[in-house]
């Protein structure tokens, strides 16, 4: 017993020794939902010095960040950022995919073996059994024997556990109905609450508070040069409401949930920063030389753009508002952590489309993917080729699922099928290129959308066949305002040209032209830690941001 204790000890003072020479107490990690590379330089001339200027002007910037998988969505990028992989390790295809076994749709954290925490309803929540890689954050812990703190705050509930892992101490999310923030049993097995910081900052009843509010702008309208005008015909808004100011008061009486609206708001954001604050505050993160992790989401930004556009004064003035909440929260780092004791990483999960409506005004060709009717279509074509009838089984996300029962009982061959199926999908106008998974399973590719095709397949979750949208292709939807600003399945720049910018510590003020994964992040923060990677991570680390010039 007494050596196992020497060992322990041992142990805990060569992690202090070994983390004490990198001077790195805390890393925080941005994520801002849906922000496009444009939207730091679009309004650069309107932020102030200490917010996005401050990061990029002090810290390692990359001007041609994305992700290398092929169709780029929330839960996966959430994913490939905190493990350092694509879904062909980690499995995280999408927020959700297609169990042919037993015919149903499988959310990617649900998990009914949990509950929520910190609500009066004990609801399902989720866990994040179904992420087949660990995390920075898993590793960070496993290196530090479970002494490093690690917070995940996200609004969203996917977001946050996939950004969280399996190991982490707090993982919380707001919830709509109670106006609360809450958490999944998975995370509090011993005591089945919240902790006492959180309780405490909930009881101030904040939501409520903001929502009595009014959304100005920030500036005089006028000034807003770079957006549409405030009156625009393709903007849905907040309960019919498109113009500023926006009394929340009054607003929140037309809405069902008063809460969502809160969602549609820059205090969204700021509420999510106060958190944030309250974390560092309470739980003295950053205060020894054990390394703590804080990962943020701020996802306001995300749902202003669904409702009014992307190039609307509306999203202008909530990236004016989260500049201020950014410095803030600098602020707070040097105060309570210390200049060069801290990394911020800020980047996003993915980007955004222009209103079709909108394109469709200046004359730009738009074509819409309907999802049934081109279902309906590849099934009755592939039944003239195999005198068989539904072959083709679900259509979801860019997933193609066949009959692979069918298949395998008529000894088909999977690649000969697929190949036939894929040539006729790309003939769809909507669709960009098609691509037979039973080909990745045989080829190596390094580079281009096979490659990112490749990245994206998991065995037992992906489709037969991956495919995705020409630009200026949409989702069609009911709703003409809502086409695909939240699953835009186009590989382009509009959805995958995103910033990522690495500050404080000793890294450098450098800015890099050549392209680069931002799944690298992962790998990345392990390298200025001088630890072990994830154990599955996979993307290059990044060195521009550890080499001095």
């Amino acid at each position: 017993m007494k050596k196992l204790l020497v060992l322990i000890v041992t142990a805990f003072l060569a992690i202090n020794i070994s983390f004490a020479q990198t001077h790195i107490k805390l890393i925080v990690g941005i994520v801002v939902e849906q922000m496009r590379f444009d939207f730091l330089t679009r309004y650069w001339d309107k932020y102030s010095d200490n917010g996005f200027k401050r990061l990029l002007g002090g810290g390692t910037a990359f001007y041609n960040a994305g992700y290398d998988y092929l169709n780029i969505n929330s839960a996966t990028s959430y994913t490939n950022i905190a493990t350092g992989t694509h879904p062909y390790i980690h499995g995280i295809i999408g927020k959700q995919w297609y169990d042919r076994s037993h015919d149903k749709i499988i959310n990617c954290v649900y998990d009914p073996e949990t509950v929520t925490v910190g609500t009066k309803r004990m609801e399902t929540a989720g866990s994040p059994n179904k992420v087949m890689a660990y995390t920075f954050s898993d590793q960070l812990s496993l290196s530090t024997l479970g002494q490093s703190k690690i917070v995940v705050i996200a609004p969203d509930m996917q977001a946050a556990i996939l950004s969280g892992g399996k190991f982490a101490d707090y993982v919380l999310w707001f919830d709509d109905k109670s106006g609360k923030w809450i958490t999944s049993s998975y995370y509090t097995k011993s005591t089945m609450q919240l902790p006492g910081w959180v309780k405490d900052f909930n009881n101030l009843h904040l939501p409520a508070v903001y929502l009595r509010n009014t959304w100005n702008t920030t500036l005089p309208l006028d000034k807003y040069t770079e957006s549409m005008p405030d009156a625009t015909i393709t903007e849905k808004g907040l309960a019919g409401q498109t113009t500023f100011p926006y009394n929340l008061a009054l607003l929140k009486s037309k809405t069902q949930n008063k809460y969502d609206l809160l969602r549609h708001t820059p205090f969204f954001n700021t509420f999510t920063k106060d958190l944030a604050i309250n974390a560092i505050v309470n739980l003295k993160l950053g205060k020894d030389n054990i390394p703590d992790y804080l990962f943020i989401s701020f996802q306001a930004n995300s749902n202003i753009s669904k409702v009014f556009g992307i190039r609307s004064v509306e999203i202008e003035d909530s990236y004016l508002k989260l500049d201020k909440d950014i410095s803030h929260l600098l602020q707070t780092l040097d105060d309570l952590v210390g200049k060069g004791n801290y990394i911020v990483f800020l980047t996003s999960d993915r980007g955004a489309c222009d209103n079709p409506n909108m394109l469709k005004n200046l004359g730009q060709d738009v074509n819409y993917f309907q999802v049934r009717a081109n279902q309906i279509l590849l099934d009755a074509y592939l039944r003239a080729v195999y005198q068989q009838s539904g072959l083709v089984e679900k259509i979801l996300g860019n997933q193609i699922y066949l009959n692979q029962q069918w298949i395998d009982r008529n000894h088909i061959d999977p690649l000969d099928i697929q190949r036939i199926a894929s040539d006729f999908f790309m003939q769809i106008k909507s669709v960009q290129v098609a691509v037979p998974t039973q080909l990745l399973l045989t080829g190596s590719f390094s580079s281009g959308l096979l490659c990112y095709a490749y990245h994206s397949y998991y065995p037992g979750r992906s489709g037969d066949i991956l495919f995705t949208l020409s630009s200026n292709s949409f989702l069609e939807t009911k709703d003409a305002f809502l086409p695909s600003f939240s699953e835009c399945y186009c590989h382009d720049n509009n959805n995958n040209h995103l910033p990522l910018i690495f500050y404080g510590g000793q890294i450098p003020h450098r800015s890099v032209y050549r392209h680069v994964d931002i799944t690298s992040i992962a790998p990345t923060l392990s390298a200025l830690l001088k630890m072990q990677l994830p154990q599955n991570a996979t993307a290059p680390v990044l060195i521009d941001v550890m080499v001095k010039r």
